[in-house]
């Protein structure tokens, strides 16, 4: 290459402006080096979307929540951008909803005989036990065996009580996003070690953001300026001896950068739709076709008033077997309106999937008022986002690696590919699947980054 090459070239271009993107893009330009991210959305935030309410607010039509504990990466972007942190209204009393009935509960309220919640709670202890066992270097052979048998095989043959195994299940597939009898107990095990413990899945809605948890990103990308390029697909790379030549199309304009080392931080199943030169090993390309999406549709009404808070209810509602398994209060404290948020993960949002908005509120409202008894009053404005039909995303929360694929390649899917790096929340160690896990995921690809061209500069 010659000097007048290297003047033009960048040295680092990040695919996606998510959470991961963008934190690698912070760190890797306060070290000073020359970054260009190309985002293909309209704006930044991956899988965060906030939207504003007429008259003020905002609500949420992805990522959502900070956890009560553990995600210490989010809570420090946050406190360090002065974004105001809420708390989930938690007075009142829950509903459990249940084959067309719906009960009053306390918040700890466990559907299960005590028996069987003593059942529950020792699969719990045996599942946190072989966490923290099975995923040690030690015990290789046990990990490759339990990559083979599912979540749902594993639960089912280890519980006292099927409906104490039922009952965790459905739990799990709520983190999961996916049918726990697709996803391998390795996977399973992974989710878990990552959170700390199974409890924290619990709590992993326990704070919310006034402004809306995008503004953090948008802020990260104002502050990175015309680093960040909106609107730019892009959908071929090609690697050489000293540079990677990256392809993107935008409206009207397309676009050909060159670049020392390239970052791609989409999800898996996008990734698939980047045609690389040369190509992924056979053993990368079979894992990402072989990827389970995460499916969830979520749904957010808004409301005059918090109508349920009048009848002593929080306005959290658990429904196992109904078409939205989940209902959270996430009204904001300073305003009288009412908003409930309503998720279907899993079958359930599989379930919904092509469903038109008019659909999805009649739905949503037609469930709220099974399990309040009438209406909630009236619905000024509702919002929903399919993330298994948004191409960018292509699911939601996140993926979950096919059954066997952790034995078949481990950690070694999404290292290096000479200058091609990986980040997203699906690569991370800690809270994968959650936005704590993406911006892990940034971290340790700047630094491998850093790394790699630190090694370049004095070879």
């Amino acid at each position: 290459m010659d000097i007048s090459d290297m003047t033009r070239i960048h040295d680092v271009v990040i695919v996606g402006a998510g959470p991961a993107g963008l934190t690698a893009a912070r760190i890797l330009c306060q070290r000073g080096l020359k970054v260009k991210v190309l985002e293909a959305r309209d704006r930044v935030g991956g899988r965060v979307k906030s939207v504003a309410l007429p008259g003020g607010g905002h609500v949420e039509l992805g990522a959502q929540w900070l956890a009560q504990k553990g995600q210490v990466r989010l809570e420090r972007l946050i406190k360090e951008h002065g974004i105001v942190q809420l708390t989930n209204p938690r007075s009142g009393k829950n509903l459990y909803f249940s084959e067309g009935n719906a009960r009053r509960v306390a918040r700890d309220f466990v559907p299960l005989s005590l028996l069987r919640q003593i059942a529950a709670t020792l699969l719990v202890w045996r599942i946190e036990r072989l966490a923290g066992s099975v995923l040690s270097a030690s015990n290789e052979s046990l990990f490759r065996e339990l990559d083979s048998v599912s979540v749902a095989e594993w639960v089912s043959r280890a519980s006292l009580s099927r409906r104490a195994s039922a009952y965790l299940l459905d739990g799990l597939e709520q983190g999961l996003c996916t049918p726990s009898s697709r996803v391998s107990m390795t996977e399973g095990l992974k989710l878990i070690s990552g959170m700390g413990a199974l409890r924290n899945l619990e709590s992993a809605d326990a704070f919310f953001f006034e402004e809306g948890l995008q503004s953090v990103f948008n802020r990260m990308a104002g502050e990175l300026g015309d680093v960040v390029c909106l609107g730019q697909i892009v959908d071929a790379l090609a690697a050489d001896v000293d540079k990677v030549t990256v392809h993107s199309r935008g409206v009207g304009q397309n676009e050909t950068v060159h670049s020392r080392r390239v970052v791609i931080a989409v999800p898996p199943q996008v990734m698939r739709g980047i045609r690389m030169d040369p190509p992924l090993e056979s053993f990368r390309t079979q894992a990402l076709l072989n990827f389970e999406l995460g499916s969830v549709v979520k749904v957010v009404a808004v409301f005059e008033r918090r109508s349920w808070r009048e009848r002593g209810l929080s306005g959290e509602i658990s429904s196992p077997d109904a078409p939205f398994d989940y209902v959270i209060d996430s009204s904001h404290p300073s305003s009288d309106r009412g908003i409930l948020v309503g998720l279907a993960t899993s079958r359930r949002g599989q379930a919904l999937e092509g469903l038109n908005m008019e659909m999805l509120k009649s739905a949503f409202l037609r469930h709220l008022e099974l399990c309040f008894g009438d209406s909630p009053g009236p619905c000024i404005a509702f919002h929903s986002h399919d993330w298994n039909g948004d191409p960018f995303s292509l699911g939601g929360y996140s993926s979950r690696r096919g059954m066997g694929y952790w034995a078949r390649t481990g950690d070694s899917l999404f290292a290096p590919f000479g200058r091609i790096h990986f980040a997203g929340t699906e690569t991370a160690h800690a809270w994968r699947g959650y936005i704590e896990g993406a911006l892990e995921s940034g971290e340790r690809v700047a630094q491998e980054v850093l790394v790699a061209l630190s090694r370049e500069n004095r070879g």
